[in-house]
């Protein structure tokens, strides 16, 4: 509760005028700044317990849901109780004494100037209103006009005027037609000077008192009296004196409470003493002689360093900041609903801009901006959050990029970078991203971010694309990548040639859709060159084995930036069967050169499996039965087994193949019964008549099928290593349309996690999760044992399934 200014000698007379308690402020702010304040006027102090505060949005009824003041809250005479909005700025904060959330106590603190607010006293079985903000059974638009301010009630702060000494129930009457007829002040938006306290009127009798002094510039300073105080007496300089300072003028400003001195030069820093006499308010009372007040000598405002920040993160967590810098990467691109922004400051840093909803004015890349709230940390993240935001210029450059190393630490996230490199994936993911990869050289590689939420269409960048990419440095568990915003953060480096559609082929390649060629046979290789400012002066074609060159010859230019070379079979240069690598090398015109590799393996005519087919649709306990067509283009099968495994690859199994008499390519076998709901993924291995081997996993699953309603729940039986980055795959059986929900308990019964909570819409079968190790919070859990629970609800029937099983989270002994 805040102290109360009354500036009155209140008679017992007088004081039966004050009833009871009445709103005194009203504060509708930017983002969350809001409040409401309570004045009790009585000459008595007043327990809260029977009152209450009553809440409406839009025109609709008032909501059940009430604020009721804290238990045991009585509000001294003369004093305000002051509500506010658990997000407000800490201006506010500072003055509360009661926080609520959004939705907290009928949303009494989350009004938006159309939505009513009264004041109720419970008076045994009836609920009297004492004062009121707004008409409860009506929409205003945008909000209702006070003291002729069209929507005063909308992003103004409203405060009541001293004469008023009780409250109302006729909005209409309380808010006047003009300035003169309203009970109300109305103050631009976020105005906080008067929250706190409040002042009512009387007989005055009390004289003014020096409240507040402080140095505006290094030779002004701004002198502040408790009320009013007559101009003439104001403004007299023989009535002030600094100590070792001059005066050389004295302005009583527009609010007739405020001087502004012009002094000599002051010291920064160094404490001054002013002195006032003979000063009076507008009731003729005079200051106490010879009353005193200090200030400090003027200190240029200076602003918050984000590497500071950064560097010292420890010493600002929590605490309020003011940077100011351009934005690198405007609201609205990486998130939608709420506010989301980088800046970057003289330092060299950058920062992420973040509140939980949009504030009234969107930021765009180029924007220079003041910036006050509070540092937090969201994973990586560093955050100034519950920003107060204030537009100093447009179009400003942007600053210098860092360029990008690989080498960078966590302090240099939110800093405006540049990558140079090589595509090596662009990966359109179906959670809301597209991943570009590129090398920037000596295997480092960086991911490029581009949420789906900018907007920017890269799909044009391709393997082999020389890139030149901006954005803001960023961190995935530890790893750097680089956040992009616009189309234009990603571009072509124009300056070096690019080997784009680097391929190989063969004929056994294309006859049988092999991943690699035969030892005897030649091998075609084609790539397209392109010199985005000039044209290829040189190439050359290399087979190499172990680092050495074993084949080399030119390329050939068949047109359209498309080179050609045939490399032949390694048996004609003597050489054999095994893992070799293909360079391509290309020269500009500038003397830019560039490379790109492949490796592959070359074999040996190892048997080739053409087709594999289930021949059947086994049960719970029935033998699996599979065909198999194996060719051997230089000679003939003599052994071919199924290669199968169950789940999880835990084991391998072996199942003989029998040739079938009539054809020799065909051969059939099966698969043991296995149980419902276990998958059987299966391979084939075959050696034929000159020892070579093939050996292929996963041609071909099978999952048994589940005829029952039943939970199902199976995960590989061993220790994961999440701190590692490792992931562990839960597998569950449901049938289309049951509910499940997947959960995950520590060893003591605590729930830590529900990876999956819904309802199938698929057909029947296995469905796969792949946990993380991470708790609701997206922490790492530690090592330990931790148990799975599976539940499966039929929704026809109400039956419910549940099974368990356990997951221990390790790590490797050191």
């Amino acid at each position: 509760m805040k102290r109360t200014i009354i500036l009155v000698a209140l008679t017992l007379v007088f004081c039966a005028l004050y009833s009871d308690l009445f709103f005194s402020e009203y504060i509708e702010g930017s983002s969350n700044n809001k409040a409401l304040e309570i004045f009790n006027p009585t000459e008595s102090d007043v327990d809260l317990s029977d009152y209450f505060i009553k809440s409406n949005y839009n025109g609709n009824d008032w909501t059940t849901e009430v604020y009721e003041f804290p238990d045991g809250t009585v509000l001294a005479a003369g004093e305000v109780w002051v509500l506010a909005h658990a997000e407000a700025s800490s201006t506010i904060l500072a003055q509360a004494d009661d926080v609520l959330s959004f939705s907290e106590a009928g949303y009494v603190v989350s009004f938006n100037g159309n939505d009513a607010r009264a004041l109720f006293k419970q008076d045994g079985a009836n609920e009297i209103m004492l004062d009121v903000i707004g008409v409860q059974s009506q929409d205003p638009g945008d909000g209702w006009d006070v003291a002729g301010v069209s929507a005063g009630t909308k992003e103004h702060t409203l405060v009541r005027k001293p004469s008023v000494l009780t409250g109302t129930t006729d909005w209409n009457a309380a808010a006047g037609y003009d300035a003169g007829s309203s009970q109300w002040l109305v103050y631009e938006q976020d105005t906080f000077t008067y929250l706190g306290y409040h002042e009512i009127e009387g007989e005055d009798i009390t004289p003014p008192i020096l409240t507040n002094a402080v140095a505006e510039s290094e030779t002004s300073v701004k002198l502040s009296f408790s009320e009013a105080v007559e101009e003439t007496s104001a403004e007299n300089l023989a009535n002030y004196s600094i100590t070792n300072l001059t005066i050389d003028t004295i302005e009583l400003l527009a609010s007739n409470s405020s001087v502004l001195i012009t002094t000599s030069a002051q010291t920064e820093e160094e404490t001054y003493t002013i002195t006032v006499n003979n000063v009076q308010d507008l009731a003729g009372n005079v200051i106490e002689a010879n009353s005193t007040i200090d200030f400090t000598g003027f200190v240029p405002f200076q602003y918050d360093q984000i590497a500071d920040i950064q560097n010292n993160l420890q010493d600002y967590m929590g605490s309020q900041v003011t940077v100011a810098g351009v934005v690198t990467i405007g609201d609205g691109l990486l998130q939608s609903g709420r506010t989301k922004f980088y800046i970057q400051d003289g330092s060299g840093r950058g920062i992420q801009v973040y509140n939980s909803s949009m504030l009234p004015t969107s930021y765009a890349r180029g924007d220079s901006i003041e910036v006050t709230g509070i540092i937090d940390k969201y994973n990586d993240d560093v955050e100034i959050t519950s920003p107060q935001v204030t537009l100093l210029s447009e179009n400003a450059s942007l600053p210098e990029p860092h360029i990008i190393t690989g080498d960078e630490e966590l302090p240099m996230n939110g800093t405006w970078a540049e990558a140079t490199g090589t595509v090596v994936d662009n990966w359109d993911s179906e959670y809301g991203f597209t991943q570009i990869t590129i090398d920037i050289g000596d295997n480092v590689e960086i991911p490029l971010m581009f949420w789906d939420t900018t907007g920017a269409d890269v799909s044009e960048y391709v393997i082999g694309d020389e890139v030149i990419a901006n954005g803001v440095i960023a961190f995935y568990e530890g790893a750097i990548q680089l956040t992009c915003g616009y189309e234009e953060d990603i571009r072509i480096d124009a300056t070096l040639p690019v080997i784009k559609e680097f391929s190989i082929t063969s004929d056994a390649m294309e006859e049988f859709g092999l991943e690699h060629p035969f030892y005897d046979e030649e091998i075609r290789v084609s790539a397209e060159i392109v010199d985005y400012d000039g044209e290829i002066v040189a190439d050359s074609l290399r087979l190499l084995q172990d680092e050495q060159i074993v084949y080399s010859e030119s390329l050939t230019h068949v047109g359209d930036d498309i080179y050609e070379a045939v490399i032949p079979a390694v048996t004609d240069l003597g050489l054999e069967a095994g893992y070799y690598t293909i360079k391509i090398w290309a020269q500009d015109n500038d003397d830019n050169v560039v490379e790109n590799l492949k490796e592959i393996e070359i074999t040996t005519r190892a048997p080739i499996v053409t087709n594999i087919d289930l021949q059947n649709s086994p049960e719970a306990g029935d033998t699996l039965d599979v065909m198999v067509e194996i060719e051997d283009t230089d000679g003939s099968v003599q052994e071919a087994q199924l290669v199968y495994t169950l789940d999880f690859y835990d084991k391998v199994y072996y199942s003989e193949l029998q040739q079938d008499e009539t054809n020799p390519e065909k051969f059939s076998g099966n698969i043991p019964p296995q149980k419902a709901g276990v998958a059987v993924h299966i391979g084939v291995y075959a050696i034929d008549d000159s020892g070579d081997e093939t050996l292929k996993f996963d041609l071909a699953t099978y999952t048994y099928p589940v005829k029952t309603h039943t939970a199902i729940l199976k995960l590989p039986a061993r220790p994961f290593k999440p701190h590692e980055g490792e992931k562990i795959p839960i597998n569950y059986y449901s049938q289309k349309g049951d509910k499940i929900i997947l959960r995950i308990y520590n060893a003591e019964g605590k729930l830590m996690f529900t990876p999956r909570n819904e309802i199938i819409a698929a057909e029947d079968g296995i469905n796969e999760y792949e946990w993380d190790g991470r708790d609701k919070y997206n922490k790492l859990l530690p090592i330990g044992l931790y148990i799975c629970h599976l539940e499966v609800f039929n929704r026809e029937t109400g039956n419910k399934k549940t099974e368990k099983a356990p997951i221990v989270i390790g790590t490797e002994l050191k």
